[in-house]
């Protein structure tokens, strides 16, 4: 994706319908923390917790979800961040 402002894919968000359990979380290379969220509508706009713009790098995210009448369920991968 690419936060640069332009509105056009500034934002990561993961599709879904119904989740009463959603919890997205945002790491770098090094396995640090950088974003956490449990609300499904907001995305990850490239930046840090505190408001830092992240570098352009690869990232992995691991999203933990539950919906209704669904077994609870993790999904990982990654993300590319370019500007």
């Amino acid at each position: 994706f690419s936060p640069n402002g332009d509105g056009i894919n500034d934002q990561f968000k993961i599709p879904g319908v119904g989740f009463y359990i959603y919890e997205l979380l945002i790491y770098n290379r090094w396995g640090q923390l950088i974003y956490r969220s449990e609300e499904q509508e907001e995305g990850w706009d490239g930046r840090t917790m505190n408001g830092q713009p992240c570098q352009i790098d690869v990232y992995v995210y691991k999203l933990s979800f539950q919906g209704l009448g669904l077994a609870p369920a993790q999904k990982i991968g990654t993300i590319a961040l370019i500007r």
